[in-house]
This record gives C-alpha cells, structure tokens and sequence, in this order.
C-alpha cells in the first residue's frame, strides 16, 4: 500500500471543481456519499434516513484519521476548523480512534482535554498523567512512521506483532492506526493467498484457505468502528 496519507498516485495531479456540489458542507460523520462516473457526472447518494429540512453533508477528508489530525489537514486544504459532532466529542462517538493508553497507571487512556483546541492537554482518564500535544504527536508519528514501514516491507508476521504488541498497551485497540494497521494486514494478505494458491498442492489449498479465512475474521473483528465514522451505523 502507498503511505498512509499520502497523495493521489503517480502521474494524477490536479483537482476538479463541480459548481453544485460545491454547496455541499462537511461533516466527519456525513450523512451522504458522493461518487464519479465514467463521464464524469457526480453522484450524490445518502447513507442514511434524511429528515426533512436537515442539512445534506459528505465527508471531505478520510473517516480514518483521528480528530487532531483530521482536523488539520481540513485546515490546510479547505481552509476551516471543523467543529462537528464527531469533532467536539473526544471518544470521536465513542469509537476511541484518537486514545493512547497511559504510560504512567498502564490501566488509563490519554484523550484530548478540548479536542477543539490545538494545543490542549491530554489528561490519563485513571490518574493525573497527561502529555503536552508535541509529545503525543511525537509518539503517535514514530508509530504512523513503524507502520508504514512494515507495511511497505508486506512482511505479515511482523505486521502481526506490531497489532499485538502496540495494541492495548500504547494505544488503545480502536485507535485509527491500529484500524489501518489490521486494513493493511488484510490487504497483504489477500495478495499473499493468491500467490500461496498458486504454489502449493490442491490437498494443501484448503489449509491454506482456512488459515486465510481465520485471520481474516481475527483482523475484522473492528469492522463495527470503521462503520459508525463512515456513519453506516
């Protein structure tokens, strides 16, 4: 997989304006989603029951992201700070994608005091513990930096032991990249299967499908998550 977060592939640049779908407001739990056809017509859909006179809004920035990063890379490209539900409640709708376990009490997870604010604190929800925003974007970079690392590599087993040895123990096990880390383990190893397939013997594939299949539910097991910020749910 290309980086995380990174831009379009190779070779696209550029970006398009559509005048009607331009009116459309964001929301990081949008109720609607767009998609372009091969003519290029855009495609508005809801995602859900839209009462009369609410407000129609997509998703302008990946779901994925936690609400400190998510919120900033909206300020960069589009240019406002997003204040929506999903933006003033630090459990991000009790998804827990942004908490880091507490280093100090081990049983606690460090959760912005004001998510919207840059530069609040993030208190232990157990003990007095916090960390200062420099140091909690330092040590969720190293890991976003050790993930896309290990997921260039696609060296599963050690993916693997990422997932188990950060998740519940540095960062809580809903974080967003512990989502990306499992999305991306499933990713490699759908690619590994077919290859895998490809060599063994036929009294072996079945094995080999199993194997799959159980890792794959294992991996999935978080699907729930991704749902509720997609606002499936």
């Amino acid at each position: 997989p290309r980086r995380l977060f990174a831009g379009p592939a190779k070779g696209l640049s550029g970006r398009a304006i559509f005048p009607t779908l331009a009116f459309v407001n964001h929301s990081c739990i949008g109720n609607a989603r767009f998609s372009v056809d091969s003519n290029q017509n855009i495609r508005v859909e809801a995602k859900q029951d839209i009462q009369e006179g609410e407000e129609i809004t997509l998703q302008y920035y990946s779901s994925l992201l936690g609400t400190h990063k998510r919120r900033r890379r909206l300020k960069a490209e589009w240019y406002f700070e997003c204040s929506c539900s999903r933006c003033v409640d630090p459990t991000e709708c009790g998804t827990m994608v942004s908490a880091v376990m507490c280093e100090a009490c081990e049983e606690g997870y460090l959760l912005p005091r004001d998510p919207l604010d840059w530069y609040s604190d993030w208190p232990c929800s157990q003990c007095d513990f916090y960390l200062e925003v420099p140091d909690l974007e330092r040590k969720v970079d190293q890991l976003e930096e050790e993930l896309n690392f290990l997921s260039s590599k696609r060296d599963l087993k050690k993916l693997e032991f990422f997932i188990k040895e950060i998740s519940g123990k540095v960062l809580h096990p809903q974080h967003y990249l512990m989502l990306i880390a499992r999305r991306n383990y499933k990713y490699i190893s759908q690619k590994k299967l077919m290859s895998e397939l490809a060599t063994c013997t036929s009294s072996m594939q079945e094995e080999v499908k199993k194997k799959f299949r159980d890792n794959l539910e294992q991996m999935g097991s978080l699907a729930w998550v991704s749902k509720i910020l997609l606002g499936e749910e």
